[in-house]
Parts: C-alpha cells; sequence; structure tokens
C-alpha cells in the first residue's frame, strides 16, 4: 500500500488508496473510515449525476414493480433484471419540497438518479396518501399540468437537472 500525505483545509492526513477498481462513492466511504470521517481531497462535493432521458418510459416500467415498506422512508422495491434481487429505496424529503432519493441498483450506482425503482417507491408513497403522481423532464412540462410540483434531484441541486413531480388526488371509483 502507498502512503499519501496531504493537505486538505484540515491538519496533514495519512491516507492510503483504496482498493483499486472501486466505484467513487465506494472510494470515498473507504477513505471516510480510513481517515476519521473526512471528504477525500479528490471529492468536490458534486457528483457526476445522470439524468435518465425516457422519464415517461420509466415511469410505465415502474408501475409494474413491487414495493414494501420496511421503515419510514426506506423501501424494497423488485427487481425487474434478476427473479430473486431486490433493490433498496432511500427517500429524504426536503422542507422545499425537494426528495433526495437513493436506489441500490446498478443505475444509481454510477451516478444516476430517477430509475425505475424510486420511481416504484414513491407513487407506492403517494398511493398510500390517496395522491396519484406523474414525472416530468423540464419545469415547464410540470407547470402545465396544474398541480402540486416536487422536486427529485441526484447528488447537484440546480434546476435544469432534476426531475419533476406533480401531484394530484386519486379519483374515487364510481
Amino acid at each position: 500500500m502507498t502512503l499519501i500525505v496531504t493537505t486538505w483545509q484540515r491538519p496533514v492526513k495519512a491516507w492510503l488508496f483504496p482498493p483499486a477498481g472501486l466505484a467513487k462513492f465506494e472510494q470515498m466511504c473507504y477513505y471516510r473510515r480510513s481517515c476519521g470521517g473526512q471528504f477525500p481531497p479528490w471529492f468536490s462535493g458534486r457528483w457526476h449525476t445522470m439524468k435518465p432521458k425516457d422519464v415517461k418510459r420509466l415511469q410505465r416500467l415502474a408501475r409494474g414493480l413491487r414495493v414494501r415498506p420496511i421503515a419510514k422512508d426506506m423501501l424494497v422495491v423488485e427487481s425487474k433484471s434478476s427473479a430473486s434481487g431486490h433493490h433498496i429505496v432511500t427517500i429524504h424529503y426536503d422542507e422545499n419540497g425537494t426528495l433526495r432519493c437513493r436506489c441500490s441498483c446498478a443505475w444509481a450506482a454510477h451516478g444516476g438518479y430517477g430509475c425505475s425503482h424510486v420511481m416504484a417507491a414513491l407513487a407506492y408513497l403517494a398511493e398510500k396518501r390517496r395522491r396519484a403522481i406523474s414525472f416530468w423532464p423540464t419545469r415547464e412540462d410540470a407547470e402545465r399540468q396544474r398541480n402540486r410540483m416536487l422536486r427529485l434531484v441526484g447528488s447537484q441541486s440546480d434546476d435544469e437537472n432534476g426531475l419533476w413531480i406533480t401531484t394530484r388526488p386519486l379519483r374515487q371509483p364510481a
């Protein structure tokens, strides 16, 4: 193992390089465990995030996924790619109507957000509150619906980088 001494807004700390082949998030976790909870010097606070391109197709896929809650803000969503696989979705609500969701799928592990598992989990929670939700790629598309709007973001918080969610009451069966 190589030992490197570096300065980064704190006193000099020694850092052991993480094993090769780890994703950025895993590297950061490895670093934080070995250096007392500090972020690594190469971490700028902003991950490269990937926004889904075909939001409506993902929304259709999400309708067929089974969801099971395991905590107030944590749900297990089935995986279509493997019969015995499940993904954990964690939801964090900000007070300004912004949602930050994390998933354990491969898309999210490589910086993506707004996967079908997250959409299925949010739709499940909305249905429990007798609401229906729709996902939109831009704010303009969501504003045309004239319903309450929420924003789903990755690790970056700029407006153009989020998915927009509209919510409305569920229709009562006749």
